[in-house]
């Protein structure tokens, strides 16, 4: 390698490594905003699953407040996930091609290769850093918005179990039902006759045979 090309190999090395950057970036914040969908469809699916038992067994004060805890915490879920969606300003992957055509051949034509490799580089470099502020912020973002859903489905089948305990006892604390018929109570005193019943014949029972008296012979 020649002292003529070693400013240019080193600035094409610099410029390599800042597009790399950029290039990894872009693949965290999809990668991210792939997460913020998944975290939608998990704490939709759960709500959905466990919602519908819940609000048709939740009865008691403690349950139902729990219940609205839980949907709290659900819509916080999807809110943060959605903002993580919607983040699309501000992000720089790329020069702008015209941008460098206007600049280095316009304004500083004289300008040798290896300094707008270089110069170049660095705006990538500044965008790169910039970017790298935004991304930290939606992994955090993220980070919030799991633990919320985490939060939301434990809560929700917290709740389904307290319903469904809460029903249980209930059925086995109702009172038998109470026999309708009003019959009289027997009086202590009074003879009450024996409910059995009684074996009845229809032939009459057998004469007993008669006896066979000897008398003395009269002579």
């Amino acid at each position: 390698m020649s002292d003529d090309t070693r400013p240019i190999r080193i600035a094409e090395a610099c410029y390599a490594e800042a597009v790399r950057g950029l290039s990894g970036q872009e693949r965290s914040l999809d990668s991210v905003r792939q997460r913020a969908t998944s975290n939608i469809a998990i704490a939709g699916v759960a709500t959905a699953f466990l919602g519908g038992r819940t609000l048709s067994n939740a009865e008691a004060d403690s349950i139902t407040s729990l219940v609205v805890v839980s949907m709290f915490l659900f819509l916080l879920s999807v809110g943060l996930s959605i903002g993580v969606l919607m983040s699309r300003k501000g992000w720089i992957f790329h020069q702008s091609a015209s941008g460098i055509k206007s600049l280095y051949i316009s304004q500083f034509p004289d300008m040798p290769l290896n300094e707008v490799i270089f110069t170049i580089s660095a705006h990538l470099e500044e965008s790169y850093r910039d970017n790298q502020v935004k991304l930290s912020k939606l992994y955090q973002r993220m980070n919030w918005a799991f633990s919320v859903t985490v939060i939301h489905i434990i809560g929700m089948i917290i709740v389904v179990m307290l319903s469904t305990g809460s029903i249980n006892m209930s059925a086995q604390t109702q009172p038998e039902p109470k026999p309708t018929q009003n019959q009289p109570a027997p009086n202590p005193g009074q003879n009450v006759p024996n409910p059995g019943v009684q074996e009845t014949r229809s032939t009459p029972s057998p004469k007993e045979p008669p006896m066979h008296v000897n008398t003395p012979a009269s002579e």
